[in-house]
């Protein structure tokens, strides 16, 4: 039941900014005499805040929430007027009030000299005078406090917030900075009567704090990952006045408002003191990454919106970390970099990565020049870490691109800070075991590393996130290109069809960006002519091209070599490419790579934006004769004990070794290296494995089981 706001029960005082103590959280600058002889602030006005004819009671006044006219929103980048009016005091000649005002921009609890945001002086006694500024875009979003300082005699030269002075006042008034992403609230009274959250849960997420002395806080690093797709309970305990509206409002779409459809969780009407409220809700199937959940409680408004100004309670927005593990790596809730836990830049081959402050401590970079990594190669990563001085730095490859960092090999390494802005190399080892393709691999800083290390997925209070999407290459095997925006947009390839080889309805948006399918294979023979048929993703203006590395050379660069190029006009389109086998062609086994992309005139190895790359196998015949195994030349002897596979048999060293999981996915390839070779097993999971062998026009395939104890 609602009550109207006549009946508004009123008596609680004001609670002022208070730091984690519980005290004032600034400075109380001290004063000898203070403001008995008529030196005092007389009247301070600023957009919404007017308080006139206020001076002479007291030497300073902490900031508190007053109701109308005691707070003002401020927005980056705008210039406004403070208005200051003198004492009774009446100065002397030559003498005069000093003036002068600062805004706790960044909100530390401290007033810095580029935070001062004016002085002037007044020679008469109830004088009026303007400072004029204009907030900048650092400021930090959220509600802070201005201080307006009264010395008498203190020039712009030695007036400071906190010194000691004999004569003069000091006011101190609540501000809201408000970059408007998102709109913060403006509440006048805020929590001081009782009008607050004081207990939230959702998932894992619980936050029973009590109520917040600033009437907004970004608590985005407190949050929970949800599935997409899940069904959800969030429970909001009312705070002490009994009447209270409260909402939830999730921003899925990741706008920066929340007006779209389903975004309003609901709203409900308190009836008692700290009564639990369920609001239900599903995540919607299309949704993953960060999205922001806002949570309010207001007086006597069910018409409230996500962003209304109000004059009573309180409004909390919170990280829903919405996981698809089949689109995209697990984003965990990252904590916050306010205290320095954070990664300030990264140097990697030859390239800075900077990234200015965002929502979220988690960031993805698609590198620009993009980024190859060989298998086996040696590299280093130069860290230079936040101001915080005992973080560890650690470094995951998801290798097997099943979207988590912890599977064996993974992690590559981490190096630990010992000192703010510390520059730090991390050395590292590409495994050899990492499947060719492009792959995420991910820097992530926390604190307290004296415990086990923190896992790749799992949430954090303090610390922050970079993701470098990187190619892996095989130095013996073909190029791969870089795509920046692969699949993610519907620019795929959704089926090949040729001779024996048909892989229809393989893609999808954000599949992979290479796939190696050279396990299927099929016979074309010299002088004959085929049909490619390539099925389009859902892009409809992609181009598909193909080639045939006729000279087995390791490339596609020659005469000859690229079979064609069409353009989709539909989505699912069935395109067809006509080519004829060059006579002359040398006989064996040859690598087929077919490549969607967006744009024109790319090459088999450029690197692009969006696209896939899909690579297949031909046997070239003479048309007569087809060469067939000779099992009796060729054995797999895998020896778990010692985490290898010895693959024998009187084999050329020029031949390609292939190891490929029970799917047909290549994992790795090597060059033979005579009578027997021998591939390094460690990290690969139980199951079964086929080894390839492709030479001298002869190809030679054998399944084996792998399982260590």
């Amino acid at each position: 039941m609602l009550i109207a706001q006549s009946a508004r029960r009123h008596g609680h005082p004001n609670t002022a900014v208070t730091g984690r103590g519980g005290g004032y959280q600034y400075c109380v600058p001290p004063y000898s005499t203070g403001p008995s002889e008529g030196d005092f602030i007389d009247g301070v006005t600023l957009g919404d805040i007017s308080n006139l004819n206020s001076g002479g009671d007291t030497s300073f006044t902490p900031a508190a929430y007053n109701g109308t006219g005691s707070v003002t929103r401020l927005v980056p980048g705008t210039a406004y007027d403070l208005g200051i009016t003198s004492g009774s005091y009446d100065p002397l000649d030559g003498y005069f009030e000093g003036f002068a005002a600062w805004i706790d921009y960044d909100q530390d609890g401290q007033f810095n000299n580029i935070e001062r945001i004016g002085v002037l002086q007044t020679t008469d006694p109830e004088q009026t005078g303007t400072i004029s500024f204009t907030v900048p875009d650092w400021a930090r979003p959220g509600y802070t406090v201005m201080r307006v300082r009264n010395a008498y005699n203190y020039g712009a030269a030695t007036i400071d917030p906190c010194s000691e002075v004999a004569y003069g006042e000091t006011e101190d008034y609540i501000v809201l900075i408000d970059d408007g992403f998102p709109c913060i609230p403006l509440y006048t009274t805020g929590t001081a009567e009782g009008d607050f959250i004081s207990g939230l849960t959702l998932n894992d997420l619980n936050d029973g704090s009590g109520p917040s002395i600033a009437p907004y806080s970004n608590r985005l690093n407190r949050g929970t990952q949800l599935m997409h797709g899940s069904e959800n309970t969030v429970s909001v305990v009312s705070g002490e006045y009994e009447f209270d509206v409260y909402g939830v409002w999730i921003d899925w779409n990741q706008d920066g408002d929340w007006d779209d459809a389903d975004e309003l969780i609901g709203i409900q009407a308190s009836s008692t003191a700290f009564e639990p409220l369920t609001f239900t809700f599903t995540v919607p199937d299309s949704i993953f990454g960060y999205c922001r959940m806002r949570v309010r409680a207001v007086y006597d408004n069910l018409d409230m919106t996500a962003c209304n100004d109000e004059q009573y309670g309180e409004t909390r927005d919170y990280t829903i970390a919405v996981q698809n593990p089949d689109l995209w790596p697990c984003q965990p809730v990252c904590g916050t970099i306010d205290d320095g836990d954070q990664i300030a830049s990264v140097s990697f081959q030859g390239q800075t990565y900077n990234q200015a402050a965002h929502s979220w401590p988690h960031y993805t970079y698609w590198a620009d020049p993009p980024i190859h990594l060989g298998q086996g190669s040696s590299q280093t990563m130069t860290i230079t870490s936040g101001t915080y001085d005992q973080n560890r730095f650690q470094l995951y490859l998801d290798m097997n691109n099943d979207n988590d960092f912890d599977d064996p090999g993974e992690d590559l390494g981490y190096v630990d800070n010992t000192a703010s802005s510390e520059v730090m190399p991390l050395n590292f080892t590409v495994p050899s075991t990492c499947m060719p393709g492009q792959h995420f691999m991910r820097l992530r800083v926390f604190h307290n590393f004296s415990d086990d290390p923190i896992a790749p997925c799992v949430n954090t209070y303090y610390g922050e996130i970079q993701d470098y999407v990187v190619v892996v290459e095989d130095p013996d095997g073909p190029c791969i290109p870089y795509l920046s925006n692969w699949t993610t947009d519907g620019d795929y390839i959704d089926g090949v069809e040729l001779g024996s080889i048909s892989n229809t309805g393989t893609g999808g948006n954000y599949g992979s960006a290479y796939n190696d399918y050279s396990a299927q294979s099929t016979d074309l023979a010299v002088n004959s002519t085929h049909t490619l048929n390539i099925t389009s993703g859902e892009y409809d203006e992609d181009h598909f091209a193909a080639w045939i590395d006729y000279n087995a050379d390791g490339d596609w660069d020659d005469a000859g070599e690229l079979l064609g190029e069409v353009v989709n006009t539909a989505s699912g389109q069935t395109l067809q490419i006509n080519f004829t086998v060059p006579g002359g062609t040398t006989l064996g086994a040859k690598r087929l790579r077919v490549r969607c992309y967006y744009g024109i005139g790319l090459s088999a190895c450029d690197d692009s934006g969006y696209g896939e790359t899909e690579d297949y196998s031909v046997e070239i015949t003479d048309a007569t004769a087809i060469a067939q195994e000779d099992g009796a030349r060729f054995a797999v002897l895998p020896d778990p004990g010692r985490h290898v596979v010895q693959v024998c048999g009187n084999v050329s060293a020029q031949a390609q070794i292939t190891l490929l999981d029970a799917t047909g996915r290549v994992l790795l390839h090597r060059q033979a290296t005579g009578a027997r070779t021998t591939i390094n097993m460690e990290g690969f999971a139980n199951g079964a494995y086929l080894i390839r062998w492709d030479g001298k026009g002869e190809r030679r395939t054998q399944r084996f089981s792998w399982v260590v104890q």
